[in-house]
């Protein structure tokens, strides 16, 4: 019986040696024979990337050395700069969906590779802030030169579009004082500014209720009423008012407007509408620490929830910080 366990202890060993030994050749086989990558080239044509002899040694993973070899090429890329879209905006589009931005990483020749799509939207808000190219919903005013666009804020949709050319930006223009309360006969001076608070020349007077010369210098007429001062520059217009009284008689100031001081919503949301939801009503108020949202969610899948998928669910809450939130099953009821 002691010669029959020698033997079959034997033999295991020998069976185990011979497996280890077959494994590795079986995976330096593979690593000896898989040395090319076939691509997709810039010229539509196949492009063939030799890495060479390999080892199993040279790298943690097959995969591993692949990826790494590519983006030595340069077919494959971790982080996109704005400046490469803008090289290769699509010659017929004035204004590109941030959807086909991402499509064409995956569908022309003539773009990289990505490791993980997710970085073009830190490649849009980049842009953006820079001032490259304007970012907006359809229908909606561009963003351009916003130092706040972060990309938690870039929407990767067919309704969200970059543009090159996102309009002459709105002229900016007011006066000042823009309200004022003079005596008949009485002189001030008004001043228009830009957007910067800087003093605009060449600018264009005209004025009801008095005179007004081309450095704004206003003189009251003879006549009581509310009247208005009008300054154009640059294609831009804006106004102030002056009310001309007689002496002593100065109308009372006008009451402030009454604002709103609470805004709150809550109704069914479709979960196509959460990013234009986001985008278009909670971005006005994302930085007011006033700002609370109370969430629920009810799904009733076909089939139930496997356990597995729940976990992923509570893992999940888990690393938003919102574990403190009451997760619901049929089984609660």
């Amino acid at each position: 019986a002691d010669s029959q366990d020698l033997q079959l202890q034997d033999f295991r060993h020998q069976h185990r040696e011979l497996k280890q030994r077959t494994e590795r050749n079986l995976k330096e086989g593979v690593w000896r024979v898989y040395r090319r990558v076939l691509l997709l080239g810039e010229d539509n044509g196949l492009r063939e990337v030799d890495l060479g002899l390999m080892h199993p040694s040279a790298a943690e993973s097959f995969v591993g050395l692949i990826v790494s070899r590519l983006r030595q090429e340069g077919l494959v890329e971790e982080a996109i700069s704005p400046d490469f879209l803008v090289r290769h905006w699509p010659p017929a589009l004035d204004e590109w969906s941030t959807k086909a931005v991402r499509d064409a990483f995956f569908a022309s020749p003539m773009f990289p590779r990505l490791l993980d799509p997710e970085v073009l939207r830190k490649t849009i808000a980049w842009g953006v802030r820079e001032g490259k190219f304007a970012y907006f919903w359809k229908g909606g005013t561009p963003i351009i030169n916003d130092p706040t666009l972060g990309p938690e804020r870039v929407e990767i949709t067919e309704d969200v579009f970059i543009t090159r050319e996102p309009g002459p930006p709105s002229p900016q223009l007011r006066v000042e004082p823009a309200e004022a309360t003079l005596r008949l006969g009485e002189r001030m001076t008004f001043r228009a500014l830009d957007q910067n608070g800087r003093q605009v020349e060449g600018v264009e007077w005209f004025a009801r209720g008095g005179e007004i010369d081309g450095h704004g210098n206003f003189t009251a007429g003879a006549e009581e009423g509310d009247f208005e001062v009008e300054a154009r520059a640059n294609g831009a217009t804006a106004k102030a008012v002056v009310h001309v009284r007689k002496e002593g008689v100065v109308p009372p100031p006008p009451p402030p407007p009454s604002l709103p001081a609470r805004l709150s919503w809550e109704g069914d949301l479709p979960p196509q509408k959460w990013s234009q939801f986001y985008m278009k009503v909670l971005t006005h108020f994302a930085t007011d620490p006033s700002l609370r949202l109370r969430v629920r969610f009810e799904v009733v899948p076909e089939g139930g929830i496997p356990p597995n998928r729940l976990e992923e669910i509570k893992a999940a809450l888990r690393e938003l910080g919102l574990e403190s939130g009451v997760v619901r099953t049929d089984e609660d009821a």
